[in-house]
């Protein structure tokens, strides 16, 4: 029989896991969220100088 961590610390170790996965996928969403929104105002700003 091998020395194995018990089954509740690879559960808490997963949840760890599942939770620093979510919130770096949220941060990249926001990240590229903002980004999308920098490009439309950059989009706009030139739109706005044609038209002048």
């Amino acid at each position: 029989m091998t020395n194995l961590p018990d089954e509740k610390i690879l559960n808490e170790l997963l949840e760890m896991g599942q939770q620093m996965y979510d919130a770096a996928k949220k941060m990249s969403e926001t990240s590229e969220a903002m980004t999308q929104k920098i490009k439309k105002r950059i989009e706009d700003a030139k739109a706005a100088q044609a038209v002048k």
